[in-house]
């Protein structure tokens, strides 16, 4: 018995392998035709330790194998067709209750599944972080309360802050569960001047003007729709997706993935929806269905 799972995988992740295949006779991929010719004189393919198909005497002659290796060989196109960028906006403990000396966000510390859901749907993966200094000019105290407007900062300031996401503190880590910094495709380190206090990602100031190089680096890989998630959603997570909406990209919010500061998030959802940007309920779930939809008429487009 001769394996050959080291050609194909062993898994194919967000497939449902519903029975439409079989019932409406698609026929099958040209690719999945040739790879089962090629092993036509072996008696069983191992799939998996436990998954085999007889391919030959009285076998299906690998029908069974083609149908799954169609499913495999459409999902790969679909993401060739439009690439796709997961992007984690600072998903850090200083925005959960992990540090409630920082900026905890109710129920912050809550996305970590859904950010890695997601993600598994992407061809890409992005991430930032808040990096602040100990002493910005925004940091807000008995004198110059929370949301109260910073005089005489300069243009990349607007308002003061409590501290947080200081760099060497635990409210700088990203949550426990999410890949290191390291293993992101991409990654953003952003309000790291005392004088710089930027929401979105993609600039390193609020007038907009010094790119992180996240947009290029996207644009690069011929990313097309960005699924976003993160802390807090009415703040770096809604200026993150205004400005990749900005850039051209197609991008939604993944809700489940993401909180905000506020408990009444409307005003941000009506802004985000002016620009275009939608909000999909149901977690990643929700994400991949819409996404199939979204890849079919991009096909039918040729886009």
């Amino acid at each position: 018995m001769k394996k050959l799972s080291s050609q194909l995988p062993n898994k194919i992740e967000g497939v449902d392998y519903d029975t439409d295949r079989w019932l409406e006779g698609i026929p099958h991929n040209p690719k999945s035709e040739e790879i089962v010719r090629r092993i036509a004189d072996i008696d069983f393919y191992c799939f998996d330790d436990s998954f085999c198909f007889k391919v030959g005497g009285d076998g299906d002659n690998g029908e069974s194998l083609m149908y799954i290796l169609d499913i495999y060989f459409d999902e790969k196109e679909r993401r060739k067709i439009m690439k796709i960028a997961s992007f984690d906006v600072d998903a850090q403990k200083g925005f959960t209750p992990l540090c409630p000396n920082d900026l905890p966000v109710a129920d912050g510390d809550q996305i970590v599944d859904e950010l890695n859901a997601q993600a598994k749907l992407a061809n890409y993966r992005v991430g930032s972080k808040d990096c602040h200094p100990p002493n910005p000019v925004w940091l807000a105290d008995a004198r110059h309360p929370v949301f109260s407007p910073v005089e005489n900062g300069g243009p990349n300031v607007d308002i003061h802050w409590p501290s947080h996401c200081v760099i060497g503190t635990k409210g700088n880590e990203l949550l426990d569960g999410l890949p290191k910094v390291n293993e992101y495709d991409y990654f953003v380190f952003k309000g790291i001047e005392p004088d710089l206090h930027p929401y979105g990602a993609c600039y390193h100031d609020i007038e907009e003007k010094m790119s992180t190089g996240v947009i290029e680096w996207l644009k690069s890989k011929e990313v097309k729709i960005v699924i976003i998630g993160g802390l807090a959603y009415d703040y770096c997570v809604k200026t993150t997706a205004i400005q990749l909406r900005d850039a051209g990209f197609i991008v939604f919010i993944n809700s489940r993935a993401t909180r905000a500061i506020s408990s009444d998030t409307r005003q941000s959802v009506a802004e985000m929806n002016n620009f275009g940007i939608g909000t999909i309920y149901g977690g990643a779930v929700a994400v991949e269905s819409w996404l199939k939809n979204l890849n079919n008429y991009a096909k039918l487009l040729g886009m």
